[in-house]
């Protein structure tokens, strides 16, 4: 899991497996003791804030997550499970506001990623905050490229301090311009401080970007 997200993921989408024991325990206890928010025509999909999800692994798996704290990595890559993960992501994602459960029947399943353990997660949302992230000569930069790729407006009567983007359609928009010799050579600083301040993973996972394009 990548700790060095440039961006704060808000809602993200994690995989559990019925056939799991330790899934299913933790599938159990968020539908017995949480306000889920059901997908439509779904059962196996549905939506849990992260404070509850905190309150429902502290109450339930403390001593299980405490137990995994204090493995070394070549234990961890043996021992470790779900709980580890989920508990990881809700307490290491500070903005993070909801965690979506995709509750998956399979039977036929792994985890196992090479030589490591690990619980993949999707972020469907993520806020990118560019005034904490560039100086100011950057964001201006940036701003204006937002502008020529109309993904932005500049009005001083009602200042757009943010926009909501898909990070796939912005990075494929990027690199059509960035193509074009004239508008690359006037925003080339603004598109590598831009593709800089967007993780690989939310391009991979098209999630959808909130971004703060000033204060």
């Amino acid at each position: 899991m990548n700790n060095d997200l440039m961006n704060s993921p808000l809602v993200v989408e994690v995989t559990m497996y019925k056939n799991n024991i330790n899934d299913n325990r933790i599938i159990s206890a968020v539908k017995r003791e949480t306000r889920v928010t059901k997908i439509k025509d779904s059962e196996n999909h549905f939506f849990v804030s992260t404070e509850e999800i905190k309150e429902i692994l502290e109450e339930n798996f403390l001593r299980d997550i405490q137990s995994q704290i204090g493995m070394s990595l070549e234990e961890l890559k043996d021992g470790v499970n779900s709980t580890f993960f989920l508990h990881h992501i809700v307490n290491n994602f500070e903005d993070l506001r909801f965690v979506k459960f995709n509750v998956s029947n399979k039977e036929d399943y792994s985890r196992l990623f090479g030589d490591e353990i690990r619980l993949e997660y999707k972020i469907l949302h993520a806020k990118i905050d560019l005034p904490s992230l560039v100086d100011n000569k950057t964001l201006k930069a940036i701003q204006s490229l937002l502008k020529d790729i109309k993904f932005w407006k500049d009005d001083i009567f009602n200042p757009q301090t943010f926009i909501e983007i898909s990070a796939g359609d912005l990075a494929t928009q990027l690199n059509i311009y960035e193509s074009m010799p004239e508008f690359n050579q006037k925003h080339v600083e603004a598109i590598s401080a831009l593709f800089n301040c967007i993780d690989e993973k939310l391009e991979v996972d098209n999630s959808t970007v909130h971004v703060v394009v000033m204060e």
